[in-house]
């Protein structure tokens, strides 16, 4: 066979050299001709980051991208559960408590609870005041206190028991300066209160077995006066020993503080002695 001539191995090398330049430059065209797009579902959701291809169910959604406001969301998806309820509110027996002793022209009630089977005679104290709506809400924190050394059910004098009922609460004083806030008739008289027995620092009137000039506006349990049933009960500081009292109904300062200023005359505020535990939550 005859070897090819210098100038055909010229022409035919030009022309593979063409062949190459056109299918390099169809390469390309044929790429995008080879993966034509797809024609879009109007049922299935777009993909907000290409809104030319649909999103794929199978893939979660990014759950710090907002959701659209405009979409109705499912009804039958379970909603948010309720937070706890508002502690400072009275349910239960403490409520129906409440409802049941503190007579209806009243909306201030400090609540005075307990057993009180121990030596030291613990009870709980705590301040509510009723709503437009009928509810009780407690004012500030249940405080333990203490109850006559003899327990609850005061018979006669000198038996060393706390009276059980419900009075007014019309007058206080003691050894200290009324407390900012108190609008309650206050006697600050310290030459009338011991100081060495730290209880009359502050003290609200009991107004069990008083004269009718002591009840205030409405009777309450036992307002007529009964010879040899005792007197004088009041709501005081606690001793320095914190032990039972004679009758009365003790507490810490800063609660005795705290009461002074939160009772309110107009509010004709009442002291339920009941004994029983109920479920009030003391700090």
């Amino acid at each position: 066979m005859r070897a090819p001539s210098p100038a055909h191995r010229w022409t035919r090398a030009l022309a593979a050299a063409t062949v190459v330049g056109l299918l390099l430059t169809a390469a390309p065209a044929l790429a995008d001709d080879a993966a034509p797009p797809v024609p879009t579902d109007p049922s299935v959701p777009l993909d907000p980051v290409n809104p030319g291809a649909p999103t794929d169910p199978t893939v979660p959604t990014d759950p710090t991208v907002p959701t659209d406001p405009t979409v109705p969301t499912d009804p039958t998806a379970p909603s948010q559960p309720a937070g706890p309820a508002d502690p400072a509110v009275a349910t239960g027996s403490v409520a129906a408590l409440l409802d049941e002793r503190t007579p209806r022209w009243s909306d201030q009630a400090v609540l005075v609870t307990g057993n009180a089977r121990t030596k030291k005679r613990w009870v709980l104290v705590s301040r509510w005041d009723r709503q437009d709506d009928g509810t009780w809400m407690l004012d500030g924190e249940v405080a333990r206190g203490h109850i006559g050394s003899n327990g609850w059910g005061k018979q006669r004098r000198g038996d060393r028991k706390t009276p059980v009922g419900v009075f007014t609460l019309t007058a206080a004083g003691g050894y200290l300066p009324a407390p900012a806030g108190t609008r309650i008739q206050y006697d600050h008289r310290p030459w009338r209160y011991y100081k060495t027995t730290r209880f009359a620092d502050y003290v609200v009137r009991i107004n069990y077995n008083v004269p009718k000039s002591h009840w205030g506006d409405r009777p309450t349990t036992d307002a007529t006066i009964k010879w040899n049933r005792g007197s004088g009960i009041w709501l005081h500081v606690d001793s320095t020993t914190g032990r039972a009292t004679a009758g009365c109904v003790s507490q810490p300062r800063e609660d005795m503080a705290a009461t002074l200023s939160w009772l309110d005359p107009a509010d004709r505020p009442v002291i339920v002695l009941e004994p029983g535990a109920y479920r009030v939550k003391p700090r």
